[in-house]
């Protein structure tokens, strides 16, 4: 690793800036907090996005559901909690498990957890007509999302700049008459819980508007919440993952949950825990020799607007590399729908642009680099060389070499005949048994 570079990274982690854009918010959102307290809930995320000064891109971030989701969701939540209430009672101990992403832990933890005789509700990727009637699945996000009035919420908060004091008549009804509807959600679902016997939920998030109520009312139904970091933790601000609102949150690697807890507040450290890699172990074909080189890319619009010298400098080493090795993308699972405005933003062609399974990719590639990427320590960890490009590096993942072009450019050469020296891993999958007390707080 570049010695040098990685001091400069360390010096400035020390400055905690989660802990000063927590002070930002309270300042200019202290009275709203005390009188909209189920509001600020499921808002905070948003609140906090808009209050950091240190953002590159200063276009208002606030996305709302669509008309139709709220429908659909008020709908499922009417379904599912008079079904609840009088047909799928329960006296087995139910956890929820929503871990998308992660799908070979959910198999093996689903299939744990019912040799125990624990009864499991849980997401899946497609639903038939006849799954949307079944006591064994459920739509974790419809569930969660409260119906409130998004769109008007959205523009008082933007007319105020986020600084959340000072609301007319109109704006205060339109305030007050949300907040009544959220209190209902969230006490609707401790009801669900408590019919469905419910005792623990373990899914990747507790900050977006479905998971924020999910996590509020498991609170106040004195359920165990736990959140599986949905990757490697990058914000410096930790927008996406803090406050800790649940009860645990599991990182990848034992350096970052030691490192966080020197990031968040006294009372959160016990909160951060780590028993092994969440994700697959991935196989190799040894018999098929790979020079292939993947480069894992951050969201497009992210690139494009706000890091334009991450794009820079992930281009310009690929076009160093492409004739001599075979080089493609892996886009950001957000840019699933944006193939085709990509390869003209890369000027590559649609080929160039994996639609595999991350799993898939990493099976084939002997070299992964990226600018910021949670992908370069699955790499890492399943002993595939990975590297970061220091001109477009924010944070520096652990384990991960850090290199400048130069750098690089000398040295991929070089291992991409070698294999990497394997490295110990711990795996999740493998400590099934911690993390069912963790779960269920025993």
């Amino acid at each position: 690793m570049n010695s040098k570079f990685y001091e400069l990274t360390k010096s400035e982690s020390k400055v905690n800036k989660y802990k000063e854009l927590t002070s930002i918010v309270n300042e200019n959102t202290f009275e709203f907090q005390k009188t909209y307290p189920f509001l600020f809930n499921l808002f905070e995320k948003t609140i906090r996005g808009n209050l950091d000064d240190e953002r590159f891109l200063k276009d208002i971030i606030f996305k709302t559901p669509k008309n139709y989701e709220l429908f659909f969701a008020f709908l499922y939540q009417l379904y599912f909690f008079y079904t609840s209430k009088y047909f799928f009672s329960s006296k087995a101990k139910t956890i929820i498990l929503s871990l998308p992403g992660f799908n070979s832990l959910t198999i093996n933890l689903k299939k744990y957890l019912l040799n125990k005789s624990f009864k499991v509700l849980d997401k899946k990727k497609t639903y038939s007509f006849l799954d949307f009637f079944s006591s064994k699945f459920i739509l974790f996000r419809a569930l969660g999302l409260p119906i409130c009035r998004y769109k008007k919420i959205k523009k008082i908060f933007i007319s105020k700049n986020f600084l959340l004091t000072n609301f007319d008549e109109k704006e205060v009804a339109i305030l007050d008459n949300s907040e009544n509807k959220i209190k209902k959600h969230i006490f609707r679902l401790s009801k669900i819980y408590r019919y469905r016997n419910i005792q623990a939920i373990f899914t990747t998030g507790s900050t977006s508007y479905s998971t924020s109520s999910l996590c509020l009312a498991a609170k106040k139904s004195q359920i165990t919440y736990t959140v599986l970091a949905h990757g490697y933790i990058s914000n410096p601000e930790l927008i996406t993952i803090a406050p800790i609102r649940s009860n645990y949150l599991i990182l990848w690697t034992k350096y970052q949950a030691n490192f966080l807890k020197e990031k968040v507040e006294d009372l959160e450290k016990h909160k951060l825990l780590y028993f092994g890699y969440p994700g697959d172990k991935i196989m190799k074909n040894k018999s098929k020799v790979s020079r292939k080189i993947l480069f894992a890319l951050e969201p497009i619009d992210k690139l494009v607007k706000t890091h334009p010298f991450s794009l820079k400098a992930t281009l310009y080493l690929y076009n160093k590399l492409k004739d001599e090795f075979e080089c493609f993308f892996r886009p950001h699972p957000k840019d699933s729908l944006n193939y085709m405005r990509i390869s003209k933003i890369l000027d590559v062609n649609l080929e160039s642009l994996s639609n595999c399974s991350l799993n898939q990719d990493l099976s084939v590639a002997k070299v992964v680099i990226a600018t910021n990427s949670s992908v370069l320590i699955q790499a890492n960890l399943n002993n595939i060389h990975a590297f970061q490009i220091k001109e477009g590096v924010r944070p520096v993942f652990d384990g991960v070499p850090c290199y400048d072009i130069k750098t690089l450019l000398s040295v991929i050469p070089k291992v991409i005949n070698e294999e990497k020296t394997p490295i110990n891993v711990d795996f999740l999958n493998e400590n099934l048994d911690k993390l069912e007390k963790i779960l269920f707080n025993t």
